[in-house]
């Protein structure tokens, strides 16, 4: 009889692993820890070094730039993957706006998944488009 795995139950209902198959969602539950944050907290800090990508659950968050809210997001997106695909430091700040339930996967976990996922890569790339879109459709401050 096999066991239920919570985290597979989570990642199986947010819309950037919904083409995902059951041994991506394996894999990707394997290498997610899953943790839970305070309103306050700064997941992602500006300049800092990109060692994590966490893929929201649960509450919201907003994306920061020197003081200026870029863009809230929530459950099923990713924040921090940035810096982990150009190997450079964070873009902004990501700050929860509720209590934020995430997962979070290691810089070289999130590599060695997105080489073997589709699913995980067309999600990624499909945010990351969609993100682009709404940046083209915002007019400069």
């Amino acid at each position: 009889m096999r066991t239920r795995d919570p985290k597979i139950d989570l990642l199986r209902h947010l819309w950037l692993l919904s083409s995902a198959g059951r041994r991506e969602l394996r894999a990707v539950a394997a290498a997610a820890d899953l943790a839970t944050v305070p309103a306050g907290h700064v997941l992602v800090r500006a300049g800092g070094r990109a060692t994590e990508v966490y893929v929201i659950v649960a509450g919201t968050a907003e994306v920061v730039l020197d003081g200026r809210v870029l863009a809230a997001v929530g459950p099923g997106e990713f924040v921090g993957e940035v810096g982990v695909i150009d190997g450079q430091p964070r873009t902004a700040d990501v700050v929860a706006t509720s209590e934020v339930t995430v997962l979070a996967v290691h810089a070289s976990q999130l590599r060695a998944l997105l080489a073997v996922s589709p699913g995980l890569r067309r999600g990624l790339l499909q945010q990351l488009a969609h993100r682009v879109r709404r940046m083209d459709l915002v007019p400069a401050a």
